[in-house]
């Protein structure tokens, strides 16, 4: 068994710790200290195998990180909590909603670039930022499902991306190799592999759609045309 850990407690989170306790795993979420309470609901909903945590109790018991909070909070955390660990970044850059360093700004480096610099002793892969909380949940399939959707990823660590595939998989999706974490731009957001190819009707707001499952194919034709325009 397994200790993932999540800095941050919204939806992505909350719906990925589940997804990795239905897998066997134990969870341990963080969050601010006003929304306590709010962390110790969702941790009861969860069940057993979650329970609420600190920053330093993420650090000091899980195996596994997923960085799942609004991309410009990563600057408040201390970059030791995920040091020598997997860690999976979840956030997006939307630009023109932050204040962000020249060189993000510019192009020359990606966001997850940025974590990774930040984060500089761990292992960082960007992935399941494409996807919305709600079709996470919705689109998780067993490993022989016919209709498994798949997630891309990118690491400049080929372990890290390996060790990544496998969570990936024991969540319920297959993951779609993109390359490093310079190429991650391909599945940012307004990018065709972001959100709208879960979608079953890229009509209805994201929100509210059901989902549709996106396979390892489909998603190889969203990444193959994405464009920096």
């Amino acid at each position: 068994m397994t200790t993932i850990g999540f800095i941050g407690s919204g939806q992505m989170a909350t719906a990925l710790a589940a997804l990795a306790i239905k897998a066997g795993n134990d969870v341990v979420l963080s969050g601010r200290p006003n929304h306590a309470k709010a962390l110790h609901h969702k941790v009861a909903e969860l069940g057993p195998l979650a329970r609420a945590g600190s920053a330093e109790d993420v650090k000091g018991l899980s195996d596994v990180l997923f960085l799942a909070i609004p991309f410009w909070a990563y600057r408040n955390v201390d970059p030791q909590i995920a040091s020598h660990r997997l860690l999976i970044d979840v956030t997006n850059y939307y630009p023109g909603m932050y204040d962000p360093p020249a060189l993000l700004n510019s192009g020359e480096l990606t966001s997850s670039e940025l974590i990774q610099q930040h984060f500089s002793s761990a292992r960082v892969v960007k992935g399941f930022n494409t996807i919305a909380a709600h079709h996470v949940l919705a689109l998780a399939r067993d490993t022989d499902a016919d209709d498994r959707s798949a997630i891309p990823i990118a690491a400049n660590d080929g372990a890290a991306m390996n060790e990544a595939a496998t969570v990936l998989d024991e969540f319920g999706f297959d993951a779609f190799r993109v390359g490093t974490l310079a190429d991650s731009w391909k599945f940012g957001p307004a990018t065709p592999a972001w959100v709208s190819v879960y979608q079953a009707d890229p009509g209805l707001p994201w929100t509210i759609d059901p989902g549709r499952p996106a396979s390892l194919d489909r998603i190889r034709v969203a990444i193959d045309s994405a464009t920096t325009d």
